[in-house]
C-alpha cells in the first residue's frame, strides 16, 4: 500500500493498482479508496466482504441508489456501495 498523494490540489487515500487486486482480471489501472477534494470526501465503491466470516451489511440501512450491472470485479461480490460525505 502506499503513501497518500496529492493530485491537482486533492488528497487521495490508499492508492493502489488494480494490476496487484484483480491478477485474474489482467488489468493495470492506478486507483485509490478514497479522495478528499477540500471538505468532500469521496470513497470508491464498497463492498460488504469480510475475508474471514463473509458478513453483509445486515442491519445497516444506507440511503442508496440502486443500479444493475452484469457483474462487479468479483463473482461472489452481490453488492457495493459509494460514499460522497461532507467534513465540517
Amino acid at each position: 500500500m502506499r503513501e497518500p498523494i496529492i493530485v491537482g490540489g486533492h488528497l487521495r487515500i490508499r492508492p493502489f493498482s488494480t494490476a496487484g487486486s484483480y491478477p485474474e482480471q489482467r488489468l493495470d489501472n492506478d486507483l485509490c479508496q478514497a479522495v478528499v477534494a477540500g471538505h468532500t470526501v469521496y470513497l470508491r465503491g464498497q463492498v460488504p466482504q469480510d475475508l474471514d466470516t463473509g458478513e453483509r451489511l445486515k442491519g445497516v440501512y444506507p440511503v442508496f441508489t440502486g443500479l444493475v450491472v452484469s457483474a462487479l470485479a468479483r463473482p461472489e461480490w452481490l453488492v457495493e456501495v459509494t460514499v460522497v460525505a461532507v467534513r465540517p
